[in-house]
């Protein structure tokens, strides 16, 4: 009983290891890109200067399996603007005080 108990448990273990092709796509607040590796960490105390870019275009809607299932039209986005970005040397709870103001515009087209 425990030999034919552990051949299953390796069994399943060795079935839940093969690899199996990914179905994801970020779809949600996010830029694609952002802000690279470190977008979730504070810069060192200082004044940081910016101006984001992002062009987003396409002509096609596909489905979850990859097919386009929408080939009429196309959207052209622009997204971008200045930012100052200001870290002190003040801390709260153990972390630099700091903050950014982005004065954004965008523009879509169709």
């Amino acid at each position: 009983m425990r030999k034919r108990l552990t051949v299953s448990a390796l069994v399943v273990v060795g079935l839940c290891s093969l690899p199996r092709p990914a179905v994801a796509q970020l779809n949600g607040f996010n830029i694609k890109g952002d802000q690279g590796v470190k977008s979730g960490s504070q810069a060192p105390p200082g004044i940081y200067y910016g101006a984001p870019f992002y062009w987003y275009g396409t002509d096609t809607v596909k489905d979850e399996d990859g097919r386009a299932f929408s080939t009429t039209g196309e959207l052209n986005m622009f997204l971008g603007g200045p930012l100052v970005n200001v870290v002190t040397t003040k801390t709260v709870l153990g972390g630099n005080y700091g903050f950014m103001a982005v004065f954004p515009f965008a523009n879509a087209s169709r």
